[in-house]
Parts: C-alpha cells; structure tokens; sequence
C-alpha cells in the first residue's frame, strides 16, 4: 500500500499533521525495558487504575511523568508554535504527529522531545494494564486549548475517537488505550478540562457514525471535568465519550494525547469492530476486564508477563 493510500485509509484530516522536525530520523524512541523495577508503579496502583478503567472508563495515575520531561515539551513546543501555527489548516488544539510511530523505532517525524512525554514508565504500565507490549502509537496530539469566553456545551457536544463524517467511517478507532498527559495546571473546572462521561464506554455504540452524521447522537449527562496538575496521566477506553472543556480561564490548557497500539491486534481485521462493540469492549484489554469482575491476581503483573498473540477476553 502506498503511503497516500495508507493515510487516506486513516483519514480525511490528514492536513491537521506538523511538518516534520529537525531532529527526524536522528533519535530513537526509548522502550521501556530501559527502567528499572524501583521505577514501576505498584501493583496496588495498577489494580486501582484497572478498576477505574473497567468501571468508569477512565483511570488518573498522578505524578505520572517527571518535571524535566515536561519542561522540555512546553519548551520545544514553544520553539516551534510559530512554526505550526503558520501551517494552512493546523490548530493549536488539534496539532498531530507520529502517524503510525512504532515504539522503540527511530522517530520518523522526529519531535523527541514531545514523543518522550510518552515515559518508559508510562509505556510500562499500559503493558502491566493489558499484558501485551506497545508496539506503537496511531498519532500523537498536542492539544493546546486557549483561553475563550463560551457558552456550556450540551449533552451532545462530544465525540468518540474515529472516523465519522462525509468520507466514511473509520469505527472504532486504530488503537487500544487513550494516554493523555498534562503539561499545565488544571486544578480546576472551567480550564479547558477533559471532560468524560464515566460509564458510557459501556453503551452499545455500534450506531455511533451514523449517529454522528445525522447529528442525532443520544443526550448525556454528567459529564466530570478532570482535574490534573503538572504530571498528571490518564488512561481512556476507547469507546469512552469525551470533549474539550471551555476554557474560560485565563491560561491554556495544555495536553499531550497518545492512542497507544498494541503487538498482535490486527486494527484493520474486518471483524474487530464486531468484537468490540457487540462482543465485549474489553476484547482488546482483557486484564482489565479480569480487574473489573474481581479477579484478586490479574494485578500482580509482571513487567515480562505480555500477550503476544490476539487472545480475546471471554
């Protein structure tokens, strides 16, 4: 396949991409193997964060990246904002690179330094979290949300990831496990927050793009704002509804999203929507749908202890 017919496979959104950086193809993404074990999150947060995952949708690990990773983000985004900002179409909340980055490959758009939010600790606990190994990511985003006086939104102002317009459907999206990761404060509601809807990744979404396009999506309520500081991760199910909040503060949000792709899930098969979205949403993450029915070993994982092969959960 060639690479235009690989993108336009993936999507009609293709323009919203950066320029590659100066540093592509120079660095190589580090894997996690390179941590040591002091450096994993306990089995006590893993199971904590399973739990949250299955229930709710979504799962906080706090402190989750170190302060230098992130200064060194926020500085090389800052370096390079002209640079993007002039792109025709780009948007600073919406800026995309790493289109189909395998993990521990060298960077092929380079931007390391926004590819390395993503820590070897990060990446260690999503294979904890799954028992499979990260093989690469769908696309990173880097989602800059600036200050904007606006109305609440209502219940139908969200989206789940995919493909969902004229062009076709793409649903549900190439990717196992939504990472995002906070580089500014937003400690409180009304900071552009990342707003979800605990509890609706268990809804049967199997009508989702022709809900979207005709624009009749169901009403929902209770959307939570996240509440992060400076560090602070969150792990989303992928059939987890979500939007960004209003940002009527007088700072911008800043967020980095990963949509992490795992070794031995075949995204394009035919009958993976079927699995997912009729079968059991937790097909591709069956720890944690051990987690969620209460199975006390599912959480003492070892860091080596990975599937490799596209084992279903029952």
């Amino acid at each position: 396949m060639s690479e235009e017919d690989t993108w336009s496979l993936y999507y009609s959104n293709a323009y919203l991409h950066i320029p590659k950086g100066l540093d592509a193809l120079k660095s190589e993404w580090k894997r996690a193997e390179e941590i040591d074990s002091a450096s994993l999150v306990s089995n006590n947060e893993v199971l904590e964060l399973g739990k949250c995952i299955g229930r709710d949708g979504y799962g906080i690990l706090r402190g989750a990246v170190s302060k230098s990773k992130i200064d060194a983000a926020r500085a090389y985004i800052k370096e390079n904002w002209d640079i993007w900002d002039n792109e025709p179409r780009c948007r600073c909340d919406d800026w995309r690179t790493h289109f189909l980055q395998g993990y521990g490959n060298i960077l092929i758009d380079g931007h390391a330094a926004v590819a390395e939010i993503l820590s070897p600790r990060m990446v260690a606990t999503a294979e904890r979290l799954t028992k499979r190994k990260v093989c690469g990511v769908l696309y990173t985003q880097i989602a800059f949300r600036t200050p904007l006086k606006k109305k609440p939104r209502f219940g139908t102002a969200y989206h789940i990831d995919g493909e969902a317009n004229a062009q076709g459907a793409r649903f549900p999206d190439h990717f196992s496990l939504l990472v995002g990761i906070a580089l500014s404060p937003q400690n409180e509601q009304g900071n552009g927050n990342f707003t979800v809807f605990p509890g609706t990744h268990l809804r049967d979404w199997s009508t989702y793009p022709d809900l979207k396009r005709n624009r009749s999506l169901p009403h929902l309520t209770n959307g939570r704002q996240l509440c992060l500081d400076v560090g602070d991760a969150f792990f989303v199910h992928p059939l987890l509804p979500h939007r960004g909040g209003c940002n009527t503060s007088s700072t911008t949000r800043e967020l980095i999203f990963f949509r992490l792709q795992f070794l031995g899930i075949q995204y394009d098969h035919p009958s993976r929507p079927r699995r997912i979205l009729k079968e059991n949403p937790f097909y591709e993450l069956p720890t944690i749908f051990s987690i969620l029915r209460g199975d006390p070993l599912s959480c003492c994982l070892s860091r080596n202890e990975h599937k490799e092969d596209d084992t279903a959960a029952k």
